[in-house]
């Protein structure tokens, strides 16, 4: 018997998942009928998928020194509907990508748009380095901004996480403003997803070291999955350099 191993190297991670395939199930199990979820399910595993490939492409085209950039609105121009709050987020990436094209840069974004039931209202936007803050700042007359570098870790998974929230929220309070959970611009780069097939008696509990590479903990997960079988996930990263010593204490 066998099962699936997929690997993701995106950027500075490596992400694995170990599963049973209804086509690969263990000895003596049994395959269970599919059942159609119901829509609030539907809707959570939506958004984790979507968790797991803006993670995957944040990782993957977006570096230490990369913008993060969250704008809000002073109380005397906050929007009077989702429509004008969507115009406003349509303009800063037309003016972004101006201004990057007038320093002979190509920009890559990814985006969301936050807008709560309590009267949250928010753009977040990660783009890649090429502007400074007061350039950011003249390209929003509405109100502050707030810019943070990405750090060195290359695992930027936290931030992935956050983008999924603020599309929920936004999706909760109006569908009609973020449909997708998150735009990308169309220049991004889909990191590479390999899918192998491995024989049972190699299935291995314990996440195996890689030289160069320390264990992020907080993404292992052993679990069974929706049909009953055994499954396991985590993700490596690659040790930033001068960091052996740190990153050799958070693997142990």
């Amino acid at each position: 018997m066998a099962y699936i191993m997929e690997v993701c190297r995106a950027g500075a991670t490596i992400e694995i998942i170990k599963r049973h395939s209804r086509r690969y199930p263990p000895p003596g199990s049994r395959r269970e009928k599919k059942q159609k979820p119901t829509s609030e399910a539907q809707e959570t595993v939506n958004a984790r998928n979507a968790e797991t490939r803006i993670r995957r492409d944040m990782n993957h085209n977006f570096r230490p020194g990369d913008l993060y950039i969250t704008l809000d609105y002073a109380r005397e121009n906050r929007p009077e509907d989702g429509s004008e709050m969507r115009e406003h987020g349509d303009r800063l990436k037309r003016d972004l990508r101006r201004l990057y094209k007038k320093k002979g840069l190509d920009l890559k974004y990814m985006y969301v748009m936050e807008r709560g039931s309590r009267g949250a209202l928010h753009h977040h936007i990660l783009i890649n380095a090429g502007a400074d803050l007061k350039e950011l700042q003249e390209l929003w007359p509405h109100g502050r901004i707030h810019v943070d570098p990405l750090d060195s870790s290359g695992q930027y998974r936290k931030l992935a996480s956050y983008f999924v929230k603020y599309a929920v929220k936004t999706r909760k309070t109006d569908e009609k403003l973020m449909n997708r959970y998150c735009e990308t611009s169309r220049n991004l780069v889909k990191p590479p997803v390999e899918k192998i097939v491995v024989h049972r008696r190699h299935w291995r509990r314990e996440v195996p070291q890689k030289k160069g590479y320390y264990l992020d903990k907080d993404t292992e997960q052993h679990y069974i999955d929706q049909f009953g079988f055994e499954a396991m996930k985590y993700t490596l990263v690659k040790i930033p350099e001068g960091r052996e010593q740190q990153c050799r204490r958070i693997s142990t």
